[in-house]
């Protein structure tokens, strides 16, 4: 009888992990057991890698010819872009989702104290595409919620500005799912949700960010728990 799946998450209290968990064992018809790395025992696994903080990540896209933003964490650098006539985003928090840390520059005035500073990307669209062992699973796109009342800020794209996921109607750029798939892999990541944003003008992609544990349910959790079983048999 062939061994059971076990999942490797990085944090055991982790949601995601857990939905995956409950997933896959409908799906494979048996109780798939979250456990801690080295517990595994000689059962196939599947590891959900930990974050890796935002500077070190961007390191690794130049080393890998991964096209991604300009960085520094010297302020004056930054200042410059400013003066330059580019926005900058300051990354007071290197391990953070959905734009927490972030504080939008557009004057040297606004630069604050930060960790990480990135050259802000003009762009027409900003893509999530959802990568496992290598192979594209699931693309999306982020869009503007109609019924959003606030003040939307299209500089940081997320719930709170009103910015949702979709998957009808998109139109990819080339060479979008390549960059998702070398991005996630520079990571030595199994698992990556790639954001790359989009600048049509300049006809470039440029990866924002890998994230190792995206949010999963509905739709994601699904094609990611397909594509879990669809490798293992």
């Amino acid at each position: 009888m062939p061994k059971k799946l076990v999942l490797v998450p990085n944090n055991m209290g982790s949601r995601a992990a857990k939905a995956l968990a409950d997933t896959l064992s409908k799906k494979l018809g048996y109780k798939v057991f979250r456990v801690k790395a080295g517990r595994e025992r000689g059962r196939p696994s599947f590891k959900l890698n930990p974050g890796t903080a935002k500077d070190v990540q961007l390191n690794a896209f130049n080393q890998n010819e991964v096209p991604t933003v300009e960085h520094t964490n010297n302020r004056d650098t930054a200042a410059k872009w400013i003066v330059d006539g580019d926005a900058v985003m300051c990354r007071t928090l290197l391990r953070a989702s959905e734009g927490r840390g972030i504080v939008v520059a557009e004057t040297v005035e606004q630069l604050v104290e930060a960790r990480l500073y990135t050259r802000y990307v003009k762009k027409k669209a900003e893509f999530r595409v959802h990568v496992l062992k290598g192979q594209v699973i699931d693309v999306q796109m982020k869009r503007k919620r109609r019924e959003f009342a606030g003040e939307r800020d299209t500089k940081v794209r997320n719930l709170a500005n009103g910015y949702v996921f979709c998957r009808d109607g998109i139109a990819e750029p080339v060479g979008l799912r390549d960059v998702a798939v070398k991005a996630t892999a520079s990571l030595g990541y199994q698992l990556g949700a790639v954001d790359i944003a989009y600048n049509e003008r300049s006809n470039r992609l440029v990866v924002l960010e890998v994230n190792a544990n995206p949010g999963m349910q509905g739709t994601t959790l699904e094609k990611y728990a397909n594509a879990i079983v669809k490798d293992i048999k």
